[in-house]
């Protein structure tokens, strides 16, 4: 597990997942009816706070194996939502 944010699509790999431009269009903008302006500004933070949420996992007080089951979880949502 890298200690940076997987923010490429080459680092996500490809395979049948639901893609970013599905959640935006569906979630985002048709059931929640937020602007691309507050979307846009939304993921700039989720990115931005990315190395934080890193960081406190790494030093939390779970088990080895709990700490690495989150950052596999939050790098594949992240792949979902950046890519």
């Amino acid at each position: 597990m890298t200690n940076r944010c997987p923010l490429t699509y080459e680092e996500c790999g490809e395979k049948n997942r639901p893609r970013k431009n599905d959640f935006l269009e569906y979630f985002a903008k048709k059931r929640l009816g937020l602007t691309q302006k507050s979307i846009d500004q939304t993921l700039n933070r989720i990115a931005a706070a990315c190395p934080k949420w890193i960081k406190l996992i790494q030093y939390s007080f779970l088990s080895t194996a709990m700490r690495h089951q989150y950052l596999k979880l939050l790098e594949t949502r992240l792949c979902v939502l950046m890519m």
